[in-house]
């Protein structure tokens, strides 16, 4: 069966979400300013205009090599901030190799062919070292000169975890003295 290619994998955040909030706050405070001068100006409350007393402070400079550091900082942080807002998120599960529309996160791949290496006849015990988008690795510890183990963990693997997701699930098979 092949895997529907219409679907959109599931993404995590991208990384425009760790910034906004930031943003957010500092535009908020810009709003709260704002009100503060309206208030100032219209004679509601009393006090200076806190934007004109920082556009008076900046008046008259000229340029200077701090002046322009500082623009060309603000500019890349602008880029990058662009460049954040534009960029998906990364993938955050693999697609099933059926034709439904499933989605598997590595760390379930990893969970579920631990479990299914570790119930296979002749193993000892079972423990995932690598788990990846592309690779799963099982460790099978079982006794020395039992035959077959391994053949029967790649074929219990291949027709469960395996089948289900287009990641690899190897092995690596560890012989302990009986």
């Amino acid at each position: 069966m092949t895997a529907p290619t219409d679907r959109t994998p599931p993404r995590a955040r991208p990384a425009a979400a760790l910034v906004a909030p930031v943003l957010a706050a500092v535009v908020v405070a810009l709003a709260v300013v704002a009100v503060r001068d309206l208030a100032v100006d219209r004679g509601w409350a009393g006090g200076t205009s806190w934007s004109r007393d920082l556009v008076d402070s900046v008046d008259g400079l000229t340029a200077s090599t701090a002046l322009t550091v500082a623009g060309l900082a603000t500019a890349v942080v602008g880029l990058v901030l662009v460049v954040a807002a534009l960029l998906p998120g990364r993938r955050t599960h693999l697609r099933g190799s059926c034709s439904a529309d499933l989605w598997l996160s590595p760390g379930a791949v990893a969970a579920l062919a631990q479990t299914v290496a570790d119930r296979a006849p002749g193993v000892i015990s079972a423990e995932t070292t690598r788990v990846g988008r592309r690779r799963v690795t099982v460790e099978v510890v079982a006794r020395e000169g039992e035959a077959g183990v391994a053949d029967t963990v790649r074929t219990a693997l291949d027709s469960g975890p395996g089948a289900l997701t287009t990641a690899a699930v190897g092995i690596r098979l560890k012989e302990v003295p009986r």
